[in-house]
């Protein structure tokens, strides 16, 4: 998603249902000293939803946002880059990386990859969006538009499904967990 336009759009997506999910489950689960990493910061929505952990830094592959969101200011350390690219010993130091909204937008292969190399992770994803570049943002397309509980499941076994939002009768995001080493089944 794009950053929002108003004061009032942005407060309704950061206090949207997969955010307060992600919120919830990180004050019941870490310690406020905990290494938390952003990936697909863009305006800061979980900086300002856990203001209260010290230790959160950022991936941003979209330049402007890390400007205009003055995303240095608000995280300890940000990361301008793609996360497929992010060195796989650098994503094992955090406690948990946050993939709020992202899974969508990255290749099916280097998501896979990117949460293999995550000790714990915590994922919303929506289903079946398709969406396109955004604001002149290349990055906000959806390479993953077909997403829905059953495909999650099959791409990528080593989430457990959280939660679901259900808009209209019809389930519209979903909330994963990773936790701990996972193992392949093929080897």
């Amino acid at each position: 998603m794009a950053s929002p336009d108003n004061a009032v759009d942005r407060l309704k997506a950061t206090y949207d249902w997969g955010g307060l999910a992600v919120q919830g489950w990180v004050y019941s689960h870490l310690d406020l000293d905990a290494q938390i990493l952003d990936v697909g910061a863009g305006w800061g929505k979980y900086r300002d939803l856990l203001p209260d952990y010290e230790n959160m830094d950022a991936v941003e592959i979209w330049d402007p946002y890390v400007e205009s969101e003055s995303l240095a200011a608000r995280y300890r350390q940000v990361y301008t880059m793609d996360v497929a690219d992010m060195h796989p010993h650098l994503m094992g130091i955090y406690d948990v990386v946050i993939f709020g909204n992202v899974l969508e937008h990255l290749k099916q292969q280097d998501a896979f990859d990117v949460l293999d190399r995550c000790f714990q992770a915590l994922v919303i994803v929506p289903f079946l969006f398709e969406q396109g570049e955004e604001q002149g943002n290349p990055y906000e397309a959806h390479l993953q538009p077909d997403l829905t509980m059953d495909v999650m499941e099959r791409r990528y076994p080593m989430l457990r499904l959280e939660g679901v939002e259900i808009r209209d009768g019809h389930p519209f995001k979903g909330f994963y967990l990773k936790e701990g080493a996972w193992e392949r089944e093929d080897g």
